[in-house]
């Protein structure tokens, strides 16, 4: 198996090197200068050792070295790559250059643009090269007019995104370091202009205006809504219109991989033009150009798509499939596979860490495993009822190698994937065909309008499937959570079973069971856990207030009048802490009485006892009088409560002192000050995140 797969054994060797590097600061500084001198050492070693007689006795040796110069590299692609994304601009507010990268996105105050800085106009920049910056731009008549390419001079502090504020919450900052941004700022609609266009018309900015051009288009046949957005999306990877609501919905039908273009959209195209060009296999000449013309049509649909990472990958793993199909008529579809992904990595070894990357090649490598052994299992007579079994069985495939990975970051299993992509998958090929169809005579009247008919009823008919699945009993898993172990152990857990059932390697049964023994007994240490937890948290929402009560599996929350009205508002922050701690449902204090909800909680206006915590919030004041002596363990400062407040502080005893985030600049600043000047012990939510007390 290892020696028809080579670049098998090389990525997991690679990836072992990436890991070690992300994970840990040991080959930083001056070891990472002297690992090129140490890989072309390895190398000629191996070499060496290779054309000897040594190699033939003692092959390890050589499969040793190999793969100690495959790791170093690992470790360096890794390095490089994380010191460049350790770019720092020092720069107050000053004026910038910046030239628009990606189609700008206009939601109710910002146009938000992707722009890259030359570091070279800035004396204080930690970097030689230029950086990725986000810039939010107060929309106006103008702002709404700048276009992919577009040069323009502004003047903008630029700010480092910040960690997570509360606990298990998206780390977005990290999100955007891992695709090379570095920055973001606000621009206000006085402070900027455009002083010119790209000169240079690379593809990327083809293929954005030509995508620009695409989308206007789609606009002119009529298109509109949920309909258009679901078209841009599923044609050409445009989703920046489309709402968390229907994005929702497709996630809970099972169905997002159909708006992200990706694999299937790149495969697709591939099979209609290879069935096209299937005349094209008589000589080699003629299959150098087949596959000449395969590669040059997928590329180009991967930049009109905007050469996102999912479209680029798909791209380069469908091109060397291409290219192991033209040379090697004995190809290895899991070395093909393997050989994209290498080269992927050695581009940006940090696609590893992105989500898409790994789902992506979950899903290829379940397919490839399982969808034959699972299919062969039933036969059928009938060719429609074959197809049928056909798609469930290669949706089932991929969700085995998925599910894992899908649940441990985004806690949902959709449970009618099955019925969905039976449903999608046809009308997901029609929409395709179609689009590119109507894309290609969008310039003559009569065709494209007929064309342009049909595309509109497909991704109707699309967008009525994936409504029709909401409307069917548990049709979603929420809240679901996998550890890192449960993961890897699943996962473990999977490879044992298929060796056994399909392989029929009975001692796999030893194994498996004990796996399976790890699994249960994670899920069951989880909720032992869950029932004897206790805890508070006071929240980190933006100009809003948040405080919960965690009791078992049940929670309280406290929030302002904000919050209450609009409790979609704080899904964001705490979703992931829902998960983590085994929380079904958010209920607010409007909804319930707290004390006939959870045990030990005891609400008396201002005053809170918590088990044995004591806690006074200076929200709606004057419950009690400011001179009252009260002592507690913490005060929380929430609301406007003016000057008062010094007052209230002076007179209550206290451990901590906790600074909400509803409380004005002005005001926090004016506390924060009191508690200096007094050595109060003081969180202020603003800037030290959330705080969260166990009990």
């Amino acid at each position: 198996m290892w020696s028809a797969r080579p670049f098998t054994r090389i990525v997991l060797i690679f990836i072992l090197g990436i890991i070690v590097t992300t994970k840990t600061s040991i080959f930083f500084g001056r070891i990472h200068d002297f690992i090129p001198i140490i890989i072309l050492i390895l190398v000629v070693l191996g070499v060496v050792i290779y054309e000897s007689n040594i190699s033939h006795k003692y092959g390890w040796i050589y499969g040793t070295i190999l793969g100690m110069a495959i790791f170093l590299l690992g470790i360096f692609v890794t390095t490089n790559r994380l010191s460049n994304n350790k770019v720092v601009c020092k720069c107050s507010e000053e004026y910038h250059r910046g030239e628009v990268i990606s189609n700008p996105v206009a939601n109710k105050k910002f146009i938000k643009a992707l722009l890259t800085i030359d570091a070279k106009i800035h004396d204080n920049c930690n970097s030689s090269t230029s950086f990725k910056v986000i810039a939010y731009i107060r929309r106006d008549i103008y702002s709404e007019k700048i276009l992919y390419g577009d040069a323009i001079l502004f003047k903008a502090s630029l700010l480092t995104p910040e960690g997570p504020k509360n606990p298990f919450e998206f780390d977005y900052g990290k999100y955007l370091m891992g695709n090379g941004i570095h920055h973001i700022c606000y621009i206000d609609s006085t402070r900027w202009k455009i002083v010119g266009n790209s000169s240079q018309l690379s593809p990327r900015a083809y293929g954005h205006k030509l995508q620009y051009k695409l989308l206007k288009t789609l606009k002119g046949i009529g298109i509109q809504g949920d309909n258009y957005d679901v078209a841009a999306a599923v044609l050409l990877g445009y989703g920046d219109t489309m709402s968390k609501e229907l994005k929702q919905d497709f996630a809970n039908a099972g169905a997002m991989h159909i708006l992200c273009v990706s694999g299937l959209h790149v495969g697709i195209i591939y099979l209609v033009l290879n069935f096209i060009l299937s005349f094209f296999n008589q000589t080699m000449v003629s299959r150098i150009q087949k596959a000449v013309i395969l590669i040059l049509f997928v590329w180009i649909y991967a930049i009109i798509t905007g050469l996102s990472a999912s479209i680029t990958r798909a791209t380069l793993m469908i091109s060397v499939f291409i290219i192991g199909n033209l040379f090697r008529r004995d190809r290895d579809t899991y070395n093909t596979l393997a050989a994209s992904a290498f080269i992927i990595l050695l581009i940006n070894p940090m696609s590893l860490l992105d989500v898409g990357f790994q789902l992506s090649y979950a899903a290829v490598l379940g397919i490839l495993i399982f969808y034959r052994p699972l299919y062969e299992l039933v036969s059928f007579k009938y060719t429609i009822a074959d197809k049928l079994w056909s798609v469930t069985i290669l949706s089932i495939s991929a969700q085995l190698s998925t599910f894992p990975l899908a649940v441990y970051y985004f806690h949902i299993f959709p449970t009618w994937f099955w019925l969905t992509n039976i449903l999608t998958f046809p009308l997901s090929f029609l929409i395709i065909v179609t689009g590119i169809i109507f894309l290609a005579v969008s310039w003559i009247p009569i065709i494209s309008v007929l064309v342009g008919k049909c595309l509109l009823l497909f991704v109707f008919l699309l967008n009525q499937v994936v409504d029709f699945v909401q409307y069917l009993p548990w049709h979603v898993m929420e809240n679901i959570f996998f550890s890192s172990a449960m993961v890897i152990s699943i996962y473990f857990a999977i490879t044992l079973a298929y060796f056994m059932l399909f392989e029929k390697k009975i001692r796999a049964l030893i194994p498996l069971l004990l796996f399976l023994i790890t699994i249960s007994s994670l899920s069951l240490h989880r909720s032992i856990n869950i029932q004897t937890q206790k805890r508070l948290i006071i929240y980190h929402i933006k100009r809003n207030s948040l405080i919960e009560f965690i009791s078992g599996d049940k929670q309280i929350m406290i929030s302002d009048s904000n919050t209450i009205n609009n409790p979609s508002n704080i899904n964001y922050q705490i979703k992931n802490s829902r998960s983590n701690w085994g929380i079904a449902q958010n209920l607010l204090m409007a909804d319930i009485n707290a004390s006939d909800y959870i045990s030990g909680i005891n609400i008396t206006g201002n005053y809170i006892l918590f088990d044995s915590l004591k806690i006074f919030i200076t929200n709606n004041l004057p419950k009690i009088s400011l001179y009252d002596t009260i002592s507690v363990d913490i005060l929380v400062i929430s609301g406007k409560s003016g000057k008062e407040i010094s007052t209230l502080i002076k007179n209550i005893s206290f451990e901590k002192l906790v600074i909400d985030n509803n409380i004005p600049p002005w005001e926090r600043k004016r506390i924060i000050q009191l508690c200096e000047e007094n050595n109060y012990p003081f969180h202020n939510v603003n800037t030290d995140g959330a705080l969260v007390v166990e009990l």
